[in-house]
């Protein structure tokens, strides 16, 4: 579940950056404009983050 919300705050984001800026995106990897691999590159990291802030670092501080 927290991979899915942060996937979907890096999938808010990849739509905010599209609509703010329609020609040009760092998040595009072709050439053809946004499209579905686009938006999942950008989701990923954002879904490892959320995993790691939420349940990785914290364990770490209680050891």
């Amino acid at each position: 579940m927290t991979f899915l919300i942060g996937a979907g705050a890096g999938l808010a984001v990849f739509v905010w950056i599209v609509t703010q800026s329609p020609g040009w995106s760092p998040f595009y990897l072709d050439n053809d404009g946004p499209g579905v691999f686009d938006a999942f590159v950008a989701a990923w990291p954002f879904g490892q983050a959320a995993i790691l802030f939420h349940h990785v670092l914290p364990g770490m501080g209680r050891d």
